[in-house]
């Protein structure tokens, strides 16, 4: 635990910091899924941006 390299709170946070389009997708997703729980009506802006940042994403993650 006392190696930064190796403290998994570091890592986290490290791999926060350098993708940030990774914790944007996170948010946006769990914000979709909270209001699909709550049975609130998802805005079609939220739709738009969550095909948009996983679509991104997965982009980025094929080449």
């Amino acid at each position: 635990m006392d190696n930064p390299k190796t403290n998994p709170i570091s890592l986290f946070f490290d791999a926060i910091s350098n993708n940030y389009a990774g914790l944007i997708a996170v948010l946006l997703i769990s914000a979709t899924t909270y209001l699909f729980v709550t049975e609130k009506n998802i805005p079609k802006l939220l739709e738009i941006l969550d095909v948009m940042i996983v679509s991104y994403l997965f982009g980025k993650k094929s080449r």
